[in-house]
């Protein structure tokens, strides 16, 4: 059995009236300006994957994309977005215009097809930061690591699901609210140029 370990009773001084008010008025004051303006910074999402053929992992596009709308963020299918009347234009160019065009782009990884149209655009630096690609456990074969290794050393954006519990749970979901909180974070401090309460 392990040893319970008491913790030292750190008992601080009180805050000087001064201190007390500067946390108050300054401190406080700019936590709570973060705190609402973080989570109302808009995104553009584009989810990437299988369709109606793989219904779990469909409706999980699907579920994500509701969640990010219920947040105010600009969630869409791919199938969702207009295709261009312009035929000149090739669907892989279309694909390319999107994701530059998103702020973040998840893309569920069901077969081979849906791997190699994240991986496409993996050599582009804009593109694969703003990836989140979800791949089966079952599928992490030396090829498909091979695709997604430097991917993943370089963005940590590469995450393994085991099918089909992490797909029935809210695994997917999380860790793409986590994504979009991290990228909220950083596209706020590179947007803000009010100064914060002072």
């Amino acid at each position: 059995m392990a040893a319970s370990v008491t913790l030292p009773a750190f008992d601080p001084p009180p805050l000087s009236p001064r201190a007390a008010t500067y946390f108050k008025d300054i401190f406080q004051a700019r936590f709570e300006q973060i705190r609402a303006a973080v989570p109302k910074t808009p995104f553009s999402v584009i989810l990437w994957g299988p369709g109606p053929g793989s219904l779990a992992l469909y409706n999980k596009r699907v579920q994500i994309r509701d969640e990010l709308r219920l947040r105010e963020q600009a969630a869409f299918l791919a199938e969702d977005l207009p295709l261009l009347q312009d035929l000149s234009v090739m669907p892989r160019l279309q694909r390319w215009m999107q994701a530059t065009a998103a702020d973040l782009v998840v893309v569920i990884v069901a077969t081979t097809e849906n791997l190699a149209g994240a991986h496409e655009f993996t050599a582009d630096a804009l593109i694969r930061s703003k990836l989140i690609v979800f791949t089966p456990d079952a599928a992490l074969t030396p090829e498909y690591r091979a695709v997604l290794n430097e991917l993943a050393a370089r963005y940590d954006n590469v995450k393994p699901f085991h099918y089909p519990d992490d797909v029935t749970s809210c695994k997917l979901r999380g860790l793409v609210l986590d994504k979009l909180g991290e990228m909220q974070i950083a596209k706020w401090r590179a947007t803000t140029t009010a100064p914060l309460s002072s």
